[in-house]
């Protein structure tokens, strides 16, 4: 499920680089990567860093109160052939 979020999220917003938060569980020696949600689209200039911390604790209160997995364990960010992003 996660992996067609990646992809679906990287397709919609395509050429546009877009990141998105990592869920899940470290199950012993394995790392189980079980939910992901996009960070808010914004301008550059836009760019306020308290408002992104906000929202992903908004996200993860929200995601703990209907009981999903809420470890961030990670994040993604896209690439446009292969320059301007990596993966955690």
């Amino acid at each position: 499920m996660v992996i067609l979020k990646i992809i679906k999220h990287c397709k919609d917003h395509s050429p546009s680089l877009v990141i998105r938060q990592l869920l899940g569980l470290d199950v012993g020696s394995v790392l189980e990567v079980t939910n992901c949600f996009p960070f808010p689209m914004r301008e550059e200039d836009e760019e306020i860093e308290a408002d992104d911390a906000n929202y992903q604790l908004e996200m993860i209160r929200f995601l703990r109160e209907v009981n999903v997995d809420n470890n961030i364990v990670g994040w993604y960010q896209s690439t446009l052939l292969g320059s301007g992003g990596g993966q955690s």
